[in-house]
């Protein structure tokens, strides 16, 4: 391992070889890096072509290399050492090689200068030749791509006027064929309306009959008669609308106490007990628990406002009332809706219930009473013209939201 580092008299420059400046400054740096190399001059002749004496000249400065392999070739094995020198480092040897050599060997410097030209020219046109391959090669891309777009648009132009011509044909005898079926549709609703008015009249004509043959006797269907009210307790959902007073399902102790009382004294020939009085109310009430029990019915109420601003009792009577239906509202099961009286228009008659059972085969049903008895419709479209009233009444009312805050204000009022 004797041979790695380098001799002192192989390092140690001539005084009289120095040729000036530049060549000294060349040799101090050269020589840096031969240190830091540490090799001898035996062992790198050994290893690289090139002879011991042409060593020593370029390490006293007799000779400055032509080429930058020799140069090149110490970094690279400072570098494998984990010694390498920046970018800037380079430049500066390779800047001092080239004065020193411009200063000792003029005419090789100018070779030197030729070929690094050549050299560079030689790498720019590999550089081009590579780019115009690249170019040539995408320009042939956008070249077939262009051929294939041509094509494909070919073929999409003839499909797509085949297209047209069928097209048009077929909405020729669309067209044809609607001007058949709108004739066929006005011929069909005049004679659907002609049917719909025909069976109104039956239907009404046939309430009528079953009214007077089964539920025309007042007295067997007044207002707390049990089989006047077992239909709606078995009732899934109930739609009523309200103009005289607040639905006995929604109506408080006080406030059912207050409309019983004044209907029997007001339409009653006669006075009925104080028990049979107070039976009436407790069988309301009573009537009421099936809104919270269990399968309870759905309730949607309808309540004009004439109906909430009529007074019935005191007014802490009604005061409890408003509070009791700001109570119900916030069932789940029921549905609390007010219709103001600034709504012009309404529905012609009185108030009236639309009822509809869990049970499939039993048809919907809607009832309406007066002071005496209580009347039920069946009629399919008897019945879907209550309905049908009854959504446009749910529609002009206000929101269930909206609803509260009228209570609310109501309950201020007082």
């Amino acid at each position: 391992m004797t041979d790695l580092v380098p001799r002192p008299e192989d390092l140690e420059p001539s005084v009289e070889v120095m040729r000036g400046p530049e060549v000294a400054a060349w040799v101090r740096e050269l020589r840096v890096v031969w240190a830091a190399v540490g090799l001898s001059i035996n062992r790198f002749s050994h290893l690289y072509p090139v002879d011991k004496g042409t060593l020593s000249r370029y390490l006293n400065g007799k000779r400055i290399p032509r080429d930058h392999w020799f140069l090149d070739r110490l970094l690279a094995l400072q570098a494998e050492q984990g010694k390498a020198v920046c970018p800037e480092v380079r430049e500066h040897l390779v800047q001092l090689q080239l004065q020193a050599l411009r200063v000792a060997h003029p005419h090789e410097y100018r070779v030197r200068v030729v070929s690094d030209q050549l050299e560079l020219a030689v790498i720019t046109q590999r550089e081009a030749e590579r780019y115009a391959r690249s170019l040539e090669s995408d320009l042939a891309d956008r070249a077939r791509q262009i051929d294939d777009l041509t094509t494909s648009c070919r073929r999409l132009r003839a499909a797509l006027e085949d297209d047209r011509a069928a097209i048009q044909q077929e909405l020729i005898s669309l067209h044809n064929r609607i001007l058949e079926l709108t004739g066929n549709l006005s011929h069909a609703r005049r004679r659907a309306a002609a049917s719909e008015e025909r069976c109104q009249r039956l239907e009404e004509r046939l309430d009528q009959m079953k009214i007077q043959g089964k539920e025309g006797v007042c007295e067997g269907h007044s207002e707390w008669s049990p089989s006047a009210t077992g239909r709606e307790e078995s009732a899934a959902l109930i739609r009523t609308y309200e103009l005289q007073f607040v639905h006995r399902l929604l109506q408080c102790e006080d406030y059912a106490r207050s409309v019983i009382y004044s209907g029997n004294h007001q339409t009653s020939p006669y006075r009925v007990s104080r028990s049979v009085f107070e039976e009436r109310v407790e069988r309301r009430m009573a009537e009421q628990k099936r809104l919270t029990g269990p399968d309870a019915p759905k309730l949607w109420a309808v309540l004009d406002e004439a109906a909430l601003r009529r007074p019935v009792g005191e007014p802490e009577v009604m005061s409890k009332q408003f509070e009791h239906l700001l109570a119900m509202a916030e069932l789940p099961n029921v549905t609390i809706q007010v219709r103001p009286v600034a709504i012009t228009g309404g529905i012609e008659g009185s108030s009236f219930t639309f009822l509809r059972f869990s049970e499939v085969e039993l048809p919907d049903m809607v009832f309406m009473e007066n002071l005496h008895a209580r009347y039920y419709v069946s009629g399919r479209r008897s019945v879907e013209a209550f309905k049908a009233a009854m959504d446009r009444l749910c529609f002009e009312s206000t929101t269930p939201e909206e609803s509260v805050d009228f209570l609310e204000a109501l309950i201020r009022e007082l």
